[in-house]
């Protein structure tokens, strides 16, 4: 008798314990399937639901053949929810992934086959629609012309090379004159130093007045000369201010190509 009583409470104990064992929740760590969810969803006859769990997996999967199961879920839930466009989308993208992919009688319904059927045919017979190859011209060569316009002179150098040019002008002219006046002078003292000897009544005054124009000559060319050479330098120095005060403008002409570029400049 409790032999008899043990078996009995054990055949009561089993079928209990599987039936908790199958309603205990997964552990928060567990992983995560949509792809099941979306299928356990669809086997159930939630289609909406089915459809938007698969919809959101299909944006992240990118493995073929898993795609391929869940656009199969798709097509049939989209069609049972009335949206044949959903189906039809999915059938397109399903015969993209498997020429060979079928709707099976033994799986679906005779409307939901003949469907998949027609919309595969559809599919094939659409045009491949290529983008044209439209080549570009080369571009021609257009020429940039960057202009430089030189700033104002400085008028201070301007000014004092303005002056020395002046002074230096008037100071050749001046050693110039000098330069006549003594070849002019000295050939007259020639003359009269050569009368002055061939006389036989020499005096001294006369002798003097030789000495006293000589003394005036030499005097005359060394005025001469510094007269000179300060009318060089102040020409040379009124030049190079006026150079400065006046810098180099010009134009400069840069080409743009394909494959090419160059540069003209003017001074």
């Amino acid at each position: 008798m409790p032999r008899l009583l043990c078996l009995l409470l054990s055949s009561l104990l089993i079928p209990a314990v599987a039936i908790a064992a199958k309603k205990v929740p997964a552990r928060a760590g567990a992983a995560h399937d949509p792809l099941a969810d979306g299928e356990a969803a669809y086997q159930d006859g939630k289609f909406a639901d089915a459809l938007r769990i698969l919809a959101a997996h299909l944006q992240k999967e990118h493995d073929p053949s898993l795609r391929k199961r869940a656009l199969r879920m798709v097509f049939a839930a989209a069609f049972y929810e009335g949206d044949k466009a959903a189906s039809e989308a999915a059938i397109k993208e399903l015969v993209t992934l498997d020429p060979s992919a079928t709707a099976i009688a033994s799986e679906y319904p005779p409307q939901l086959v003949a469907f998949f059927d027609q919309a595969k045919a559809k599919a094939k017979s659409e045009p491949v629609v290529v983008a044209p190859v439209v080549e570009t011209p080369p571009a021609p060569e257009v020429p940039v012309e960057i202009r430089h316009t030189a700033p104002a002179p400085d008028p201070t150098l301007t000014g004092a090379g303005t002056a020395l040019v002046i002074v230096g002008a008037a100071g050749a002219a001046t050693s110039v004159a000098l330069f006549i006046a003594d070849a002019i002078l000295g050939g007259q003292l020639v003359r009269d130093t050569t009368a002055y000897n061939a006389d036989a009544a020499r005096t001294d005054a006369a002798h003097s007045l030789l000495l006293a124009r000589r003394q005036q000559l030499g005097a005359i060319e060394v005025s001469a000369l510094v007269t000179a050479g300060v009318s060089v330098a102040a020409l040379s120095a009124g030049v190079i201010m006026l150079v400065k005060a006046r810098p180099a403008s010009g134009t400069v002409a840069l080409g743009v190509g394909v494959g090419s570029l160059f540069v003209r400049g003017r001074f």
